[in-house]
């Protein structure tokens, strides 16, 4: 870095300025090849060994893992390599498996003896879980790394949901209506009201940062991971419920979905949407938003090549809407989305200036300043292509802790039975408010460790409601401690004997798992 930064005074290092600029990429260049094997992590492929059959590996099933390897460095002879896991819902039945000979640049892959793993019952579907692999050459060169694994990788499908006047096309990975650029036959109908489609495609959005945004979009390639099929749930609110969900792995934020409708014909205009967002990750989440984009395609005059589409937020009620703006419209329905449960913003969003590849291009800056509330446009006036978006936040979530959203998507004959229909679909916010609140807030499970880091002994403290189980793990995974705990229970944990490093605390009341690290120092 110093020989490659740019330079603030004379040619060379410029230590003593105590500032600088570094130009990593040339530094990189300038390293040197290595001279001994040098073996990474590349990726990793996991499928059910036993269980139900569906080929993908679900709690209580036993699993196969093949994990990749490159060698980035001189040729390396007789590779072995063996993982672990801190996590107390994952049991490793065959640690061992045997790379052999790897040349430089060469990616390996265990087919021929692959790694097992068995899924405890009571995992959660879409659990991530970190796995250490070991690796070692004849020569004793020994490689450490680590990586994270998801359980229940669902494919990506597709259903309707209908009323006696709607047809809505729904996900099981966040899209909706559903149009795939990748393919040309893209399966739904959108949403249809009248015998007439009125949506291109719209989307559930999770919103981390201006770069960091994480949508539906794309079919095949979307953000967003199925970790269920899209399944009739009995009982629920309305006469037809059909429950699915989804999950950014990164975030490790779940959203489960619920797509409800009614029979009554007061009911027949609306389709409710409900998200639970729930923190399923270790560490508590802060400042994120939630949102869903819907863009409705009305009127494209083929002759004119001009849109007739125009479009309206109204904020005091909560609600925005589109349609066509021509004399006579071939397709005069007034459609959008009103906000049931939070859904305390929402905007117009202009396609050419904030959508279309040659324009800002609807790309994550663009579509986090719209869930933020930086952008917000209330009309669009003229004819044109638009579309509209609601969301929710800031939001913070606590380790298994839940938010819960609603938003009805909407079709009416003209702009006061859209009102009235809103209003209507309203009326069910305590249905769907009762029913969540016996999922949404479970009781936390905390751990707490002092002091931290620690020299021996370290007094550990369980906050929890019921019985739990306690293990220790250092950073290999071998499981230092193991005991039971019963409720609210406080300990001191000698480590004396144990060597200085990372150790991992691990705790689990059958229903939610949390961890802590701590670090010994001698």
């Amino acid at each position: 870095l110093q020989t490659t930064a740019l330079d603030r005074g004379r040619l060379g290092k410029d230590s003593l300025y105590g500032s600088g600029r570094i130009r990593a990429n040339v530094a990189v260049s300038r390293v040197p090849a290595p001279t001994e094997p040098l073996i990474t992590y590349r990726k990793y492929r996991l499928f059910e060994r036993t269980g139900d059959g569906n080929g993908i590996p679900d709690p209580g099933e036993i699993a196969n893992l093949l994990v990749f390897i490159r060698n980035d460095g001189a040729k390396a002879f007789g590779v072995e390599a063996t993982i672990s896991t801190p996590c107390t819902l994952i049991d490793i039945v065959d640690s061992f498996a045997i790379y052999g000979n790897s040349d430089v640049g060469e990616v390996k892959v265990n087919e021929a003896d692959s790694f097992e793993i068995s899924i405890s019952p009571t995992a959660p579907n879409g659990l991530t879980f970190p796995l250490i692999i070991r690796a070692e050459d004849d020569s004793g060169n020994l490689w450490i790394d680590t990586f994270t694994v998801m359980i229940s990788r669902y494919a990506r499908t597709t259903q309707e949901i209908r009323t006696s006047l709607l047809t809505l096309t729904i996900t099981n990975f966040g899209e909706l209506g559903f149009f795939d650029p990748t393919r040309t036959g893209s399966p739904g109908v959108g949403f249809v009201y009248g015998g007439y489609n009125y949506l291109f495609g719209g989307t559930a959005i999770l919103a981390f940062g201006y770069e960091d945004v994480v949508t539906g979009e794309g079919g095949i390639n979307s953000e967003f991971m199925p970790v269920s099929s899209i399944e009739t749930a009995t009982p629920g609110p309305g006469d037809r419920m059909l429950s699915m969900a989804f999950v950014d792995s990164q975030s490790r934020v779940l959203v489960k979905m619920d797509a409800i409708t009614w029979t009554t014909p007061t009911d027949a205009n609306f389709i409710i949407l409900r998200y639970i967002t729930k923190n399923i990750s270790d560490a508590t989440i802060d400042s994120f938003y939630f949102g869903v984009y819907l863009d409705f395609d009305i009127n494209f005059d083929a002759t004119s090549r001009v849109w007739q589409d125009l479009a309206r937020w109204n904020s005091s009620l909560g609600f925005g809407y589109m349609w066509d703006g021509s004399t006579l419209p071939p397709n005069p329905a007034y459609v959008g989305i009103a906000s049931i449960i939070g859904g305390i913003r929402g905007s117009v969003v202009h396609n050419p200036t904030h959508v279309y590849p040659d324009s800002m291009g609807w790309v994550d800056s663009v579509k986090y300043n719209f869930l933020a509330g930086r952008f917000s446009l209330s009309t669009g006036s003229t004819g044109d292509d638009w579309s509209l978006i609601i969301g929710d936040g800031p939001i913070s979530l606590a380790p298994g802790e839940s938010d819960t959203f609603a938003y009805a998507i909407i079709a009416a004959d003209n702009e006061s039975e859209f009102r009235a229909k809103a209003l209507q679909a309203r009326s069910h916010a305590g249905e769907l408010v009762k029913i969540d609140e016996q999922v949404a807030k479970p009781e936390k499970l905390q751990i707490d460790a002092a002091p931290n880091p620690f020299n021996d002994v370290v007094t550990i403290k369980l906050t929890n409601s019921k019985k739990a189980e306690l293990k220790i793990f250092d950073i290999k995974g071998t499981i230092v401690l193991s005991r039971k705990i019963g409720e609210n229970s406080m300990f001191k944990w000698n480590a004396k004997g144990l060597p200085t490093g990372l150790y991992i605390i691990k705790a689990s009341d059958g229903t939610q798992n949390v961890s802590k690290k701590v670090l010994l120092i001698k």
